[in-house]
């Protein structure tokens, strides 16, 4: 019946235009299933279960998508997860907004110090995933008459972290 059903699963993802390269089979587990009576351990069968994993890059198809699977035989979800393929135009933005804002900062302090500058020593950069630069992502407006799962997406934060040490000049 697992079989079944995750076949119909994945058919309807592909259906859906899915690309066989953004669904990917994550989890597949087998659980024996046991009743108790009188302190005795009675086998009942298997509980099997899959996960997969399936990247939907038309967030206007996301409703419908959600609601064909669960008619397939998708019984739990986790998700949608809102992710942009190619962030590196945000994340060179938030890397440039943070070198100007360091660099502001501390020609600030070294100005109340006495000095008239300052030399970059080191600069250290931590991947920041959920950081401070939003991404607007847009939804289509649904329709009053419509009785589809309600998607709100929200936006996205890239970032990144700079750490610098600086040297104070004259």
């Amino acid at each position: 019946q697992n079989n079944v059903q995750m076949a119909s699963v994945v058919a309807r993802l592909k259906k859906l235009g899915i690309a066989d390269k953004d669904i990917q089979t994550t989890q597949i587990s087998l659980n024996q299933l046991f009743d108790y009576n009188n302190g005795q351990q009675i086998f009942k069968g298997f509980q099997a279960s899959n996960m997969v994993n399936a990247k939907l890059r038309d967030l206007k198809k996301l409703s419908a998508f959600l609601d064909a699977l669960a008619v397939d035989g998708a019984t739990n979800f986790n998700g949608p997860t809102f992710s942009v393929d190619d962030d590196s135009r945000f994340r060179e933005a938030a890397r440039d907004k943070a070198w100007a804002t360091a660099m502001v900062r501390a020609k600030s302090m070294a100005r109340k110090a006495g000095y008239t500058d300052v030399r970059v020593l080191r600069v250290e950069e931590t991947d920041n995933r959920g950081g401070g630069y939003p991404v607007p992502m847009m939804a289509r407006a649904m329709d009053a008459s419509e009785k589809s799962t309600p998607i709100a997406p929200g936006e996205l934060s890239i970032g990144t972290t700079l750490s610098f040490t600086f040297e104070m000049v004259k």
